[in-house]
């Protein structure tokens, strides 16, 4: 979004918006959508994306006392103002688990705090068990002043299909990737009391509270986060008889 080659990609796509005047773009959010038109691409579908990822077959538990972020560890992501900002405001047994890999070394100092574990990267099946396992999965993103958005937030429909419990920041793509109260929970953006307030509820859940609505969220995440509809939604775009 910023710098030399931010500006010549900006050219180039408005270039193109001005040579394919007429085309159509799929987009995989209505943030993308709305980004695409700083360039001239007035013409856009929104189609949300699908994730493969399963639950492994784990038995039904109440769930361990600790939070997992999952994702790229950069500033837009929010796991260092999370663990700054809300994690202070949670009770002390409660920790933070962090998988992922490191994109921006400010973030990096966040991970020394005591009540953090920084896992690094995990395979599909072990991060499809940490969903399932963790109190609650966060996907905590804050605006930040270079611009950079979430553009979907694949990690989203990876909790709900997992089985896990999904808090996600009511911003960007994010809001694409999650259907609010069934696979997920959207909470405000860079509101540690919002937070923290959703996440003690989640804690107060009984086992059938918790395993009641993980077993609807798969269920919702199966249905509409599937290949199957994307590839339904896009070819209804190219007949032009999407709604």
């Amino acid at each position: 979004r910023r710098g030399v080659k931010a500006t010549l990609y900006g050219a180039y796509l408005k270039l193109g918006s001005r040579l394919l005047r007429h085309a159509r773009v799929i987009a995989n959010s209505g943030a993308t959508a709305e980004v695409l038109k700083e360039t001239g691409w007035t013409r856009s579908d929104v189609v949300p994306l699908a994730t493969d990822l399963a639950a492994v077959d784990t038995k039904p538990s109440l769930h361990s006392d600790s939070i997992l972020f999952a994702g790229r560890l950069v500033k837009r992501k929010g796991c260092s103002w999370f663990i700054e900002t809300v994690l202070p405001l949670l009770p002390e047994q409660v920790h933070f688990a962090v998988a992922g890999t490191i994109w921006d070394e400010s973030e990096r100092a966040a991970l020394d705090h005591p009540r953090v574990r920084y896992l690094g990267p995990l395979d599909q099946v072990s991060l499809a068990r940490a969903y399932s396992e963790a109190l609650c999965v966060v996907v905590p993103n804050i605006p930040v002043e270079s611009g950079e958005y979430e553009g979907f937030g694949l990690v989203a429909p990876e909790v709900a299909s997992s089985g896990g419990v999904l808090l996600a920041s009511k911003c960007d793509g994010i809001i694409d990737a999650v259907i609010d109260a069934e696979t997920g929970f959207l909470v405000e953006p860079a509101d540690p009391y919002a937070w923290a307030s959703k996440i003690n509820e989640i804690r107060g859940w009984s086992l059938e509270a918790r395993t009641e609505f993980t077993s609807r969220a798969k269920a919702a995440a199966h249905a509409f986060y599937s290949w199957s509809r994307v590839a339904d939604d896009t070819r209804a775009v190219y007949s032009g008889s999407q709604k």
